[in-house]
């Protein structure tokens, strides 16, 4: 209610009283109500509707009184975060779940019930599940720096960096302070490269074997002494044989996925192959693995709950 609205309604309240009293034939009471009003129209000249009902206060009265309801139901749910903020640190996600649940469905319109279910669902890699309560956290409240944070962890868990890094700058954008949303954000930002990277050389993406550029590959002359080997073999020369009728000629693809199936059906030559060309056998560790412990430390840079 705006201050128009609440001083006509007071300006209507005393009408009515004035109204009550003289059918009462309080002469007094009705003059001291005469003096507040024409005080309240000397002050608030222009603010007062002289046609409102004095009803609107009465409503007034009525929702105040339930105000101490409200706050013992607030108070309820808010208990029931607190239980969920306690088992998130225990890593009972699934209980915590439960307890965010029950202050929801007590106080709908609090975001931080959403912010923090959506954190519970980062950690179980629910990251749709996730993308979705934030959305919602967001919808309530659009200043909840918190629920863009954990929006870009989400996206940052579906390998949608870009959509991430506009999450965390928005988050940075409503609380500049935050240290851990500018440590998310280089993260998310040091993944863009590798992406335009793979882009730019899908040989290097898609090489059957890891840490070998397969268009390089082809131009080492160690392949070429290897292949003059395995050719003296008639079994290998059958299966190559039959490998290559079934791809179509000059197609790169074709051509890639036909090596990649010599390989696959003939695993010891890929030792030989590692040994020719003096392959540190390190580099056949699952490329993720570092992002992986990024992804760790940025959910625990978001344990932070509300």
């Amino acid at each position: 209610m705006d201050k128009k609205m609440l001083i006509s309604a007071i300006a209507a309240f005393f009408r009515r009283e004035k109204e009550n009293f003289g059918k009462e034939n309080k002469i007094s009471q009705v003059n001291g109500v005469d003096s507040i009003l024409n005080l309240m129209k000397s002050v608030y000249a222009n603010q007062i509707d002289e046609t409102m009902d004095s009803s609107i206060l009465d409503k007034l009265i009525i929702s105040s009184e339930n105000i101490p309801h409200m706050t013992v139901l607030n108070t309820e749910a808010d208990d029931w975060k607190v239980k969920g903020n306690n088992l998130m640190i225990e890593q009972k996600l699934d209980e915590a779940l439960v307890c965010y649940d029950k202050a929801i469905e007590i106080n709908p319109r609090n975001p931080v019930f959403y912010g923090n279910k959506a954190a519970v669902l980062n950690k179980k890699k629910d990251f749709l599940g996730s993308i979705y309560y934030c959305d919602l956290a967001i919808e309530i409240d659009p200043q909840y720096s918190k629920a863009f944070s954990r929006k870009g962890l989400a996206l940052v868990g579906l390998n949608k960096h870009e959509d991430a890094v506009k999450c965390y700058e928005k988050a940075i954008e409503l609380d500049p302070k935050n240290e851990s949303y500018k440590k998310n954000l280089q993260i998310a930002k040091s993944k863009l490269p590798q992406i335009e990277t793979q882009t730019a050389n899908p040989a290097a993406a898609q090489s059957p074997i890891p840490g070998l550029n397969f268009a390089e590959l082809m131009n080492n002359p160690n392949i070429m002494n290897l292949a003059s080997q395995v050719m003296q073999d008639p079994n290998l020369q059958q299966t190559m044989a039959s490998i290559m009728q079934n791809s179509e000629a000059n197609s790169p693809n074709n051509a890639m996925n036909a090596f990649t199936n010599f390989i696959s059906q003939n695993p010891n030559l890929v030792n030989n192959l590692m040994g020719s060309l003096n392959i540190n056998q390190n580099q056949n560790e699952n490329p993720n693995d570092e992002t992986d412990k990024e992804k760790e430390k940025e959910n625990q840079s978001d344990e932070d709950m509300s």
